[in-house]
């Protein structure tokens, strides 16, 4: 696997693939997921709802020098980061911004695992539109999703109740000054922004 700027080269059954305008790599356990970039060109495109990620995944269980394709998603909009990916028991959750003209709309988006593909079965879109999305993470059941407003210099913290991968549920949001840009469980019920 090599990792040259915003592309990845995998050299996967004998063939040397290029993902070209990679937005994020995450590897977790056996499994590394490749976040591509998709820009909907064309002159019918729809401005408003124009980028989309694709997500391979990869069984590294053979060892780096030899990944196994196991299967893609397409979620809307833009990953921020590996942060914004979790795959456990089958299911992929992600987190993403979605360019809205001069904003960005978020969402969250329950995957299962059904054959070669991720098939969605949930989402939680919508929450602080407008927003600049700047870190999320998932620890078990619970996903935590951090935005930014410009001019409250507020950052609103949103956590989520997953275990319910068909209906992802707001269970609370707070409120304080700043920016994190990252977030990292402590024990059961502590979560450490900076």
């Amino acid at each position: 696997i090599v990792f040259l700027c915003s592309s990845v080269l995998l050299f996967v059954s004998g063939v040397f693939v290029v993902f070209f305008l990679v937005g994020v790599v995450c590897l977790a356990d056996d499994l590394l997921h490749v976040g591509v970039i998709e820009p909907e060109w064309g002159a019918f495109r729809d401005r408003d709802n124009d980028l989309n990620t694709r997500i391979h995944t990869f069984d590294l269980a053979g060892g780096p020098s030899a990944p196994n394709y196991l299967r893609s998603a397409k979620v809307r909009g833009h990953v921020l980061d590996s942060f914004s990916i979790d795959e456990s028991n089958g299911r992929l959750a992600v987190a993403t911004a979605i360019p809205q003209g001069q904003s960005e709309q978020h969402g969250l988006y329950m995957m299962d695992n059904v054959g070669d593909t991720y098939v969605q079965i949930g989402e939680f879109e919508g929450f602080r539109d407008g927003e600049t999305l700047t870190t999320a993470r998932f620890d078990g059941d619970k996903a935590y999703v951090a935005t930014f407003e410009e001019v409250e210099m507020i950052d609103p913290l949103f956590t989520f109740d997953i275990s319910d991968a068909r209906n992802p549920r707001l269970m609370g949001h707070l409120e304080f000054d700043g920016s994190s840009n990252y977030l990292h469980p402590v024990g059961d019920d502590h979560l450490v922004g900076v």
